[in-house]
């Protein structure tokens, strides 16, 4: 099984156990995870992943993690016998053909699919981490969420008037959609909508759309999503997870839209088991839409993925 085989098979177990919400765990918890030795906040599709192999064992969404070696250079040592679960964390590295078949330094990464032509390339790997609590370490409480948590739309709204994005007319009858060619999001009136939560699901989601142009985060799915019909699902499967992570981050009364986005996720179910890349690209992407929307952040390059 090759590392995206690994993320597939992580976000399926999700999907066929109703009631576990990926993209909720990271930002309800208030837990921004980053790595104990570098400092350094996970990010890409990593906060979901993370968020959903703590889900499948049982334990919180924790903060602070590390590798047993990178824990060896601080001194410390895996409590024998610890209750904390590990989990895996993706990154790319540098595939080469004289390095085929060695082992890692910590023994523990493995390699994705590798490479038809000769010569070095990137690949997708994967390292095992745990919360710093399996070292001995007791870690800071978690800082506050840029976000006021509250039951009503006030973060919402924040995260919409934060976003230097599209101009928002309420003037589509029965549907929502952005259109790029001026930049603007389309919408039904507030009335139109049962509850809040309804209404910007909507909206987040098509405000997740309006990060894909190139003056934003330049999506290669969003730039053909009216000529290809492979990149016009994948752009919505973005928008769908953005918005999804953004619902959360507001932390409005998510049921009905988490039962609307785990519907939508069993839709890819069968695509995930053909092309296990396309969720993994998806993740990343919709994680750079949702921080890009809530916070301006850019990452330093356009499209892919990180880790």
């Amino acid at each position: 099984m090759n590392v995206y085989e690994i993320v597939a098979e992580t976000i399926i177990k999700m999907i066929d156990q109703e009631g576990l919400a990926p993209w909720q765990v990271p930002w309800i918890t208030g837990a921004q995870a980053q790595n104990w030795h570098t400092g350094h906040a996970y990010s890409g599709s990593n906060p979901m992943l993370l968020a959903c192999q703590c889900a499948l064992a049982g334990q919180p969404m924790y903060g602070y993690w590390l590798g047993v070696g990178q824990a060896k250079a601080l001194g410390k040592k895996l409590i024998e016998g610890t209750e904390y679960a590990p989990c895996q964390i993706f990154y790319y590295g540098v595939w080469s053909p004289q390095k085929k078949g060695k082992k890692e330094q910590e023994g523990q990464e493995q390699e994705g699919q590798e490479p038809t032509k000769k010569g070095p390339r990137k690949v997708l790997r994967y390292s095992l981490v745990y919360p710093v609590q399996a070292f001995g370490i007791t870690p800071p409480p978690p800082q506050p969420a840029k976000w006021s948590y509250s039951n009503d739309a006030h973060a919402a709204r924040a995260i919409v008037g934060n976003y230097d994005g599209p101009e928002i007319l309420h003037d589509a009858m029965g549907e929502a959609y952005y259109r790029p060619a001026n930049d603007t999001v389309h919408m039904p009136t507030h009335e139109a909508f049962d509850c809040p939560s309804a209404y910007y699901s909507t909206l987040f989601h098509e405000l997740a759309h309006s990060t894909g142009i190139p003056s934003r985060l330049s999506r290669k799915c969003h730039a053909d999503y009216s000529t290809n019909r492979s990149d016009r699902a994948k752009e919505e499967l973005v928008a769908e997870l953005g918005a999804a992570m953004l619902l959360a981050l507001a932390n409005l009364d998510t049921r009905d839209a988490v039962a609307q986005n785990a519907a939508y996720l069993k839709s890819w179910r069968t695509k995930l088991l053909d092309d296990p890349r396309a969720m993994y690209a998806a993740i990343g992407q919709a994680k750079k839409a949702a921080d890009f929307i809530a916070y301006g952040i850019k990452p330093e390059y356009k499209g892919g993925n990180d880790d």
